[in-house]
């Protein structure tokens, strides 16, 4: 199975589950091809989320929050 890197913190890896890959893997690639062409400012990240109805909120702060659980394997 390839292994696909889900976070790095504090020097440890953490690698995506085969289950969490498959289920997971078109958005996952969707987010890392935005992320490589220009880093995303809150307000698009809030949009994009909101598209994909994993946020509902326009609170800035809240969303920040949010994602910055996300992105550190939060729920």
């Amino acid at each position: 199975m390839e292994k696909h890197i889900k976070s790095i913190l504090n020097g440890k890896i953490e690698y995506y589950s085969e289950e969490e890959w498959e289920i997971n893997k078109e958005w996952i690639v969707r987010l890392e091809n935005i992320a490589i062409v220009k880093p995303l400012t809150s307000e698009e990240k809030i949009e994009i989320l909101q598209e994909e109805n994993l946020i509902q909120t326009k609170n800035l702060v809240d969303a920040d929050f949010r994602l910055s659980n996300m992105e550190l394997g939060g729920k």
